[in-house]
């Protein structure tokens, strides 16, 4: 079975790849934080393309296609793949959303270095 740690900050329990917190922090994604990302109509949009069932069919079919972190072998390294990345975000390449040319599959620290750092469009 592939896992990885619970999304919860410090948290570092492994889990399946089906879920997002482990038990103890099952509860901690806030519906009023929720609520108010979802009345922004950009927003929206946005949260609910990564709820689709297109998205996470085409999510599962890349991790298939590419279980290891493609950033982690370029560097000699084999990590499970546990995020799809867009190379190109949705917010400003909205028809590439689904391009499976502009994903790429990688681990949660090098996704988050990605998103902590700024960079999109392949530039890290």
């Amino acid at each position: 079975m592939i896992t990885h740690k619970c999304n919860k900050s410090g948290c570092n329990r492994l889990i399946s790849t089906n879920s997002k917190y482990c038990d103890k922090h099952q509860h901690y994604y806030s519906r009023k934080y929720d609520k108010q990302r979802m009345s922004n109509k950009l927003t929206r949009n946005y949260r609910l393309f990564y709820q689709s069932k297109a998205w996470r069919d085409l999510r599962e079919y890349k991790l298939s296609l590419n279980p290891l972190c493609e950033r982690c072998l370029l560097q000699g390294k084999s990590t499970i793949a546990t995020d799809i990345h867009h190379k190109h975000d949705v917010f400003n390449h909205w028809n590439e959303r689904l391009k499976i040319d502009n994903l790429e599959a990688l681990c949660k620290p090098c996704h988050e270095k990605i998103h902590k750092l700024g960079y999109y469009n392949g530039l890290l």
